[in-house]
């Protein structure tokens, strides 16, 4: 696939509404070994309350009462994943997505882990 096409096709499979999913998300992180139980709370309890909606050229995110917007573009894509750049007024930056079926998975723990499209 071109890389034109496969950016264009990224897109297509970004669209949509998508919320973490903390069980998955936390059967998927690798936490230090001899992390503290107090420290491994916060992080089980931060996961499962982002939402995004992606439009072709902006991302709107919500996590508890917080809401965002920045406007975004795919500066490479493949069949597996996306590299984004997000830009807002105050800052731009990266992220590297990749997809497994009707998930997206997003190793910046920021962005809330594992996300299954919603319907």
């Amino acid at each position: 696939m071109s890389q034109p096409k496969a950016e264009a096709a990224a897109i297509r499979r970004l669209k949509g509404r998508w919320r973490s999913d903390s069980e998955r998300t936390m059967s998927r992180w690798i936490f230090p070994k001899r992390i503290a139980r107090n420290k491994f709370k916060v992080w089980q309890t931060m996961f499962g309350h982002n939402e995004w909606r992606f439009t072709p050229t902006r991302v709107y995110g919500k996590f508890e009462d917080q809401r965002s917007v920045a406007m975004f573009k795919v500066l490479w894509a493949d069949e597996w994943s996306a590299v984004l750049l997000f830009s807002t007024k105050e800052k731009q930056h990266v992220h590297h997505i990749h997809f497994d079926g009707d998930w997206r998975l997003d190793h910046d723990p920021s962005s809330g882990g594992a996300s299954p499209r919603t319907r």
